[in-house]
């Protein structure tokens, strides 16, 4: 897949939308047929900029990954994710190592879906990661190396 703009340009854009953050990391990656950058910041937000244009697509609070434009209320919205999780940071991403042997975790973070599923987004330091329910231990999904979405969208 390639984009018409460069990482840096979509990195640029990403902290322009969300000034003060630190970039932890970004991939390319395609979101319905069109190339997207997935920009995720060290305090666990970020934002996804569009491949080709460099338009802001949405962005996340700190601590937030909805996949959704402009969460709203970060650390309380975090804290709910975390009442409602039974699966530990710890057991999410041995479940993760374990649906993907091989692979070093650079770090995870607690996230909520639209519909209401709470899930470790565990990214590898690879590029690649899984998900994983948060209620259940079940992976989601898992995501090959330099795929990495950012979590269940």
């Amino acid at each position: 897949m390639t984009a018409k703009i460069t990482q840096q340009q979509a990195e640029q854009a990403a902290l322009a939308a969300s000034p003060g953050n630190t970039i932890d990391h970004t991939s390319l990656q395609s979101q319905n047929g069109i190339a997207v950058y997935d920009v995720d910041f060290a305090n666990g937000a970020g934002a996804i900029v569009n491949g080709d244009t460099g338009a802001i697509i949405s962005t996340e609070a700190a601590g937030l990954d909805k996949g959704g434009r402009g969460g709203h209320g970060g650390g309380a919205d975090q804290a709910a994710l975390a009442a409602k999780a039974t699966v530990s940071k710890a057991d999410a991403e041995k479940a993760a190592l374990a649906a993907s042997p091989g692979n070093t975790v650079d770090h995870s973070r607690l996230a909520g879906d639209p519909n209401g599923i709470v899930f470790w987004d565990v990214d590898f330091a690879n590029g690649g990661g899984v998900t994983v329910n948060a209620q259940t231990g079940a992976v989601i999904a898992t995501e090959a190396a330099g795929t990495d979405q950012g979590g269940h969208r």
